[in-house]
């Protein structure tokens, strides 16, 4: 912390305790999402299978937003890299499989309205299947990234710090093309639908659709872009640390609501 300003330090506690605010709130909300789904008979749908499996995943990540919680506290918790990389195994896991979901849930959508008769009666099965296994595959390599260039190094433990070196731009990266894939999905989903603006039903999908849109898949979206883009701004090392806790913000407002859109 000794080479964090001490106003920017303060500043980042406090972008970091609005952020683990609306994690809490995510967390909540996800959970009614997740019991609402098992409980209901009537949500056995693929789109609700998946809005289950992204409530998951959402309520694993936003429980890794907790693990800096002492620096609401003013208190600076360094711990080895090999035990960080433990503690947000799930977390990790919890982003992936998010951010897979969410492009999982925008295929279904756009499959009903492009495919309807093939979407009403295809093989469920299979597209389970292709999603999961789409899921564990990033979610593993992700994983596998993190343990293989490993490096004992005194860390702040987050998400973010369990990444070595370039491999956290890596990780990124590899997000930010996910979830533009995911924004060009929902986007050509709400174009085809505005096709059919005419009816009132449609009318109702198309602004659910867009909601889900401004908020979730840009969520999503913005939080690793601008981490990515804040290097290349002429800002100091203190200057960016309380940046990086600011951009979190976006992602954690998209999940805290989720159970707003959604249900």
């Amino acid at each position: 912390m000794s080479e964090i300003d001490r106003f920017y330090w303060n500043l980042a506690r406090g972008f970091y305790a609005v952020s683990t605010l609306f994690a809490i709130i995510g967390t909540i909300g996800n959970s009614i999402i997740l019991l609402t789904t098992l409980r209901t008979t009537s949500l056995r749908s693929t789109c609700n299978f998946l809005i289950a499996l992204c409530a998951i995943a959402d309520i694993c990540h936003q429980c890794g937003v907790l693990v800096k919680s002492p620096m609401i506290f003013d208190y600076y918790a360094e711990m080895d890299s090999v035990v960080c990389i433990g503690i947000t195994f799930l977390p990790l896991f919890g982003i992936g499989v998010g951010c897979v979901s969410t492009l999982s849930i925008g295929l279904d959508r756009l499959f009903s309205v492009v495919f309807p008769i093939y979407h009403r009666n295809g093989r469920k099965r299979l597209f389970y299947f292709v999603s999961i296994s789409s899921t564990f595959r990033k979610c593993s390599h992700f994983q596998f990234i993190n343990i293989v260039l490993c490096k004992f190094r005194p860390v702040v433990c987050s998400i973010l710090a369990s990444f070595p070196g370039e491999a956290i731009n890596y990780f990124l990266g590899r997000m930010i093309v996910v979830n533009l894939i995911t924004a060009i999905v929902y986007l050509e989903t709400w174009i085809r639908l505005r096709r059919h603006s005419s009816f009132a039903a449609m009318r109702r999908i198309q602004r659910s659709l867009f909601i889900v849109m401004a908020v979730d898949v840009s969520g999503w979206l913005s939080s690793p872009t601008m981490i990515v883009l804040l290097p290349l701004l002429s800002l100091n090392a203190s200057q960016q640390f309380a940046l990086i806790h600011f951009n979190t913000w976006f992602l954690n407002i998209a999940l805290a609501s989720k159970f707003f859109i959604y249900y």
